[in-house]
């Protein structure tokens, strides 16, 4: 099948709707991985707390 104007247009269109997708599925992926980070850190916190206190009370 020959390329035409409308065939390239078509390519063209599939390509940066790609090149969206792939941006917006990076920019999601960064978002939550800085929340899970966020969670994360704050359990590590709490837990740290925690043992603490149970010490503290040991002792």
């Amino acid at each position: 099948m020959p390329y035409t104007y409308a065939t390239v247009d078509l390519e063209a269109a599939i390509k940066e709707a790609q090149a969206l997708r792939s941006q917006a599925l990076a920019e999601l992926v960064d978002t939550t991985s800085k929340r899970l980070s966020r969670v994360f850190v704050s359990e590590l916190r709490t837990t740290r707390e925690s043992a603490l206190a149970r010490l503290t009370q040991a002792a």
